[in-house]
This record gives structure tokens, C-alpha cells and sequence, in this order.
């Protein structure tokens, strides 16, 4: 009796995970009606959508960065 009192719990709402929001591989947690991915080391973002591959510079390309200066 008390644990409802003072933590009213609603078993009726949806899995947030039973839709399988991970992509890649990631490993989805259910918390308080909402979800979480817990990615690969190979993927980012809220699903694992982002390869991190994708993010790095290509081999053999050169990239140039410029640091902005303030006046």
C-alpha cells in the first residue's frame, strides 16, 4: 500500500523499446516510458544511426583546420 502511495506506477504504457529503436547493433534501455541506446564502438547518435567511421577523415586526404580569431 504505501509503495503505491508514494510511487504511483502505470504498467499500461508501451515499451519504448519493443520497437526497436537501436540501429547497429546498440542495445536499447527502457527507463520511466522512454529509451536509451547504448551503441557499438562503431556508431553514435540517440539510435546508433551515426557511423563513426563517417565522421573520421578519409585516408590519405589532407584536412585543414582554421582557428577563428577574435578581434
Amino acid at each position: 500500500m504505501l509503495e503505491s502511495a508514494v510511487f504511483p506506477l502505470n504498467f499500461d504504457r508501451p515499451d519504448p523499446c519493443s520497437s526497436t529503436p537501436c540501429q547497429n547493433g546498440g542495445t536499447c534501455f527502457h527507463y520511466l516510458g522512454k529509451y536509451k541506446c547504448e551503441c557499438t564502438d562503431e556508431y553514435s547518435g540517440k539510435d546508433c544511426q551515426i557511423s563513426q567511421s563517417s565522421l573520421r577523415p578519409s585516408a590519405g586526404k589532407q584536412t585543414l583546420c582554421h582557428r577563428a580569431t577574435m578581434s
